[in-house]
């Protein structure tokens, strides 16, 4: 059980996730990107490579109880350990 665990951390996706609330008075296709955007920048950022990215997962709920026009986006991008890291 020892070495099934370091195995699977070893072989592991680095991701990175957004999970905020936007406002999409620029619209919902410009609202997606920036927060595909974002999310690939946080995966990098804990060490996936920025060539074989991708996006996982992509959630939007929208927030009908305020006022204005808002969504709770999530999105959450995968991609496999640099190698220069």
């Amino acid at each position: 059980f020892q070495v099934a665990n370091a195995v699977g951390a070893a072989i592991a996706e680095v991701s990175g996730e957004v999970d905020r609330v936007f406002m999409l008075d620029e619209g919902r296709d410009a609202v997606l990107a920036r927060a595909k955007a974002e999310a690939m920048a946080r995966a990098v950022e804990a060490g996936a490579d920025e060539r074989r990215l991708e996006i996982a997962e992509v959630d939007e709920v929208p927030l009908t109880y305020l006022p204005s026009n808002a969504a709770r986006v999530r999105v959450k991008a995968i991609g496999p350990l640099s190698s220069s890291r």
